[in-house]
């Protein structure tokens, strides 16, 4: 079943000869089931199992973010992929499930996307958890969560990102052109098996570690970024190689060289960017405005004095593209209060009065805490009281004819002065000293590589509020790429070997694949 669920081997590898004579000669004695059996009665079996345990593990979860996205198979078959994340209150760690991989029949309108995101939340009894749903742009999915759904909403900041990139390259015609004119060079070398050689000899010859050109993607910009660095680092031997080859018309000029080279350099921030915040086992959501701010900044204080004007005109553009798809980042109080609860930034607000809203809004929501936490220990203390009066009374005679509890005499002094001694404070007043005190608390630097979760692990007594806060706050996710690293897995699954696996199975299998 392991080869089946982590390998993604097709079922029919137990009818194969050479697997079959491996097994023999390995275990003679044992006897290979029927792919049957492993197809329609193992799989379900573990699947069904493996759900019910994460079943039991998502009802002790107070918050959820989701992500969702939707992939089109080789087979023309639309599955939704649904995945959520929440914080382990044992481990303090984010984890993620896949909660599911469903076919999508009909067409792909808001209200059947509602539809099925709708019966995954409620089979999977996390529909009033959801703290946030992460999707891409796509008008469809974003009106099924905003609009029929009401859940709080988040454009993929990747795909943000990508289509900010894509619409300042679209601005500028050279550094279309120049785009153009490198994927036609790598596309040549990909074709061509002489060309591929050719390139290959002169990076041996020049003493370095052979590479091969890389083409880019048009859905992820960062791929034209790696696509131009990769040409940059082998620049020689390309222009070596289309010389020998009689291709010199494809060589690029001096001034596509050197737009090249500044472009990298430009583009160079917003991959460190994508690669920080696509990172799924850190908590993303968090630093969403922080490096919004550090990409603005790095962008700004770049000197581009040097580069071509076509180069820092596209620093323009790309300046105009992200301050206006991330305008409204500070009115998220999601990401707002995600990122002061975040130890490495708390009050990093470029606006003060961003801050100071920001600063209220978590008073107003640990005072919430504090006052649900009284009146269930209130609750508690009456409890407790009933439960030893009537111990009380059932085991000796009761001295008092109002029905109060009877205080030993010893004990009477302390107690009346006690009453006049108890903290006075309000639950609004006691959450404002604990949010100064966290602020007066030393800041973690980013370079320290100290998890958000864990330090709050090791400061729960110190800010119990705060902390149970952070809990349920720290689990929102920046990006949707959980679910297309999700369908990259899903490609795999669908090969050539296994097109005729049922839908179900695919389902099945994705399940266990992700979640084991």
């Amino acid at each position: 079943m392991d080869l089946f669920i982590l390998d993604f081997q097709p079922f029919r590898i137990v009818e194969d000869r050479g697997f079959r004579k491996l097994i023999q000669s390995a275990f003679p004695f044992y006897i290979i089931p029927t792919r049957k059996y492993f197809a329609n009665n193992l799989l379900p079996s573990r699947y069904e199992s493996l759900r019910e345990i994460k079943m039991v593990e998502l009802r002790n979860v107070e918050s959820i973010c989701i992500t969702a996205d939707i992939w089109t198979s080789s087979t023309n078959d639309s599955f939704l992929g649904v995945t959520g994340h929440y914080i382990d209150k044992d481990e303090y760690v984010l984890k993620s499930i896949l909660l599911e991989c469903v076919l999508l029949d009909g067409s792909h309108t808001s209200i059947n996307l509602a539809t099925e995101l709708l019966r995954v939340a409620e089979e999977w009894q996390v529909a009033n958890k959801i703290l946030l749903a992460v999707s891409d742009n796509g008008s469809n999915i974003k009106k099924a969560i905003e609009k029929d759904l009401g859940w709080k909403h988040f454009g993929c900041y990747a795909h943000s990102l990508n289509l900010a990139v894509q619409e300042a390259m679209s601005k500028s015609e050279e550094v279309t052109a120049l785009e153009g004119k490198i994927k036609t060079i790598v596309s040549y070398f990909k074709r061509s098996a002489k060309a591929w050689e050719k390139l290959k000899k002169y990076q041996e010859q020049a003493g370095k570690t052979v590479k091969r050109p890389l083409q880019s993607v048009s859905t992820r910009w960062n791929s034209i970024f790696y696509m131009m660095q990769r040409i940059l680092e082998i620049k020689e031997e390309i222009n070596s190689s289309l010389c020998n080859l009689n291709a010199s018309a494809m060589s690029l000029s001096q001034f596509d060289w050197e737009l090249c080279e500044n472009v990298t350099k430009i583009l160079k921030p917003f991959e460190e960017v994508t690669k920080e915040v696509s990172a799924q086992k850190y908590v993303s959501g968090s630093i969403v405005i922080p490096i919004t701010t550090g990409l603005i900044a790095s962008l700004e204080n770049m000197d581009t004095s040097s580069y071509l004007e076509t180069a820092q005109m596209f620093k323009q553009d790309l300046l105009g593209a992200i301050k206006t798809r991330f305008a409204n980042l500070d009115r998220s109080r999601t990401f707002t209060v995600c990122m002061f609860l975040d130890p490495r930034f708390k009050l990093y607000f470029d606006d003060p009065s961003v801050a100071e809203n920001t600063k209220q809004n978590v008073i107003q929501l640990v005072t919430a805490q504090i006052h649900k936490e009284d009146r269930v220990s209130q609750s508690s203390q009456n409890e407790n009281g009933l439960m030893e009066l009537q111990e009380s009374t059932s085991t000796q005679p009761s001295t008092s004819t109002s029905g109060e509890v009877q205080i030993s005499s010893v004990w009477q002094h302390y107690t009346q002065r006690m009453k006049n001694i108890q903290p006075k404070g309000t639950a609004s007043s006691r959450a404002i000293i604990e949010v100064q005190r966290y602020l007066e608390d030393k800041v973690v630097l980013p370079t320290e590589k100290i998890s958000p979760l864990q330090w709050w692990k090791q400061r729960k007594d110190v800010y119990p509020h705060l902390h149970a806060l952070a809990i349920t706050k720290l689990n929102a996710m920046a990006t949707s790429v959980p679910c297309e690293r999700l369908f990259s897995a899903c490609g795999l699954l669908l090969n050539d070997r296994r097109t005729r696996l049922g839908t179900r199975k695919v389902q099945q299998l994705m399940f266990l694949h992700q979640n084991t």
